[in-house]
């Protein structure tokens, strides 16, 4: 995971989480066990927290391979 640190820099967010080990397969979270990670974010609205969670898995870059 490149880009993180600078992320959390990032105004809304909080937190930035990814817990899956080097190697690991990745697949479509169906459930919230499901998940890989998470951004954490908030702001004035629903609405611009979301923008900001959007804007930071548009920006993180997951190395896989």
């Amino acid at each position: 995971m490149h880009g993180a640190v600078a992320l959390k820099r990032l105004p809304g967010v909080v937190d930035i989480s990814l817990a899956v080990e080097l190697g690991a397969t990745i697949r479509q979270a169906l459930k919230s066990e499901d998940r890989a990670g998470y951004v954490l974010a908030y702001a004035d609205t629903v609405q611009q927290a979301q923008a900001v969670c959007r804007e930071v898995s548009q920006r993180l870059v997951l190395e896989t391979a």
